[in-house]
């Protein structure tokens, strides 16, 4: 099922993106759990259980997000959002989903991608683990906090702040 949102978010950042049912297993899982975008949560069991329940009942999800991996790797794709509902999916035992594939190759619009994705849908990243994830991406990659804050919506005040 498409989502708006997401749909708004992709072409305002000018991603290059698809819309199709993608086979899970292209997806690489195991770097898709260790998602950049979520610092101090997992997986929650409990919520992949519901999902698996509710596919099994007929319930239409939003679309995933896949996010392209380089030539040579085993899998085709990495999740930038979706990996309860993936998870979920592979436990209902279905073969493919309806995933945005999002084709990109800078490492910081990758980056981006998979830690402003979060904050749209399901359980978002609370205000201060935004701050700590512009934080992470300030001393990683050295984008200046005030870009950084126009881009998250957040106060520069604040990720000074948090930075000292």
């Amino acid at each position: 099922m498409k989502e708006p949102k997401v749909e708004n978010y992709l072409k305002r950042g000018t991603y290059k993106y698809e819309f199709k049912k993608e086979q899970i297993a292209a997806i690489d899982m195991v770097a898709s759990k260790e998602n950049p975008a979520r610092l101090t949560t997992a997986v929650d069991l409990d919520r992949v259980n519901k999902y698996g329940v509710e596919m099994l009942d007929g319930v239409d999800f939003p679309a995933i997000v896949l996010l392209n991996l380089p030539e040579g790797n085993p899998y085709k794709w990495i999740i930038a959002t979706g990996v309860h509902r993936t998870c979920a999916a592979i436990d209902a035992g279905l073969p493919t989903m309806d995933a945005y594939c999002v084709y990109e190759a800078d490492d910081y619009r990758r980056d981006l991608l998979f830690k402003q994705l979060n904050t749209l849908e399901g359980i978002g990243v609370s205000i201060s683990e935004q701050i700590r994830l512009c934080i992470d991406i300030h001393v990683k990659r050295g984008i200046p906090l005030k870009q950084l804050a126009h881009e998250w919506d957040l106060k520069e005040n604040s990720l000074k702040s948090a930075l000292t």
